[in-house]
């Protein structure tokens, strides 16, 4: 199988738990090619639309009546998805699709390509982001952070106030 650009499936990931459910699709996908009776696939909104981008590559391959071709293709795409880089992000609230589709852009215009986002919501940031990046750099950009820094700053002065 030549050279495939996995982009129309892989550019879908925005999340971690996207990427895992992406595989866990992926392995189905495979079990159900040599299968009699398949079995259900995952019928979240992410999974259609994923299962959709995977059939129209298969299409567009030529390989729609091949097990052998689909098992490569899905073979190489899970290779793919697994290999894919993985930015922590700890946010203080529970992320909206609004803010994955902007984290995925913004990865996407900063030259990062296809970096999923391993979101931990931890409500003590207040507001902001501390982030770790999947080349091991960080950055606090909470609110607490800034607070805390302001303080420290600022002790003796409010010490002498007491």
């Amino acid at each position: 199988m030549e050279k495939i650009n996995f982009n129309t499936v892989l550019n879908h990931i925005r999340t971690t738990e996207e990427k895992n459910e992406l595989i866990e699709l992926i392995e189905e996908l495979l079990e159900n090619n040599f299968r009699r009776d398949q079995k259900p696939l995952p019928n979240t909104p992410f999974s259609k639309n994923a299962t959709d981008a995977i059939h129209a590559q298969i299409n567009e391959l030529g390989a729609s009546n091949n097990r052998e071709e689909i098992e490569k293709y899905l073979e190489a795409l899970l290779s793919e998805v697994k290999k894919l880089p993985e930015m922590r992000i700890s946010i203080a609230i529970s992320p909206t699709e609004n803010l994955k589709n902007n984290l995925k852009n913004w990865a996407t215009e900063n030259g990062l390509g296809n970096l999923t986002f391993n979101i931990e919501v931890r409500s003590e940031i207040i507001a902001g982001a501390v982030i770790m990046s999947h080349e091991g750099e960080y950055g606090n950009y909470s609110l607490s952070s800034q607070l805390e820094n302001y303080f420290t700053n600022k002790k003796q002065e409010v010490l002498a106030l007491l």
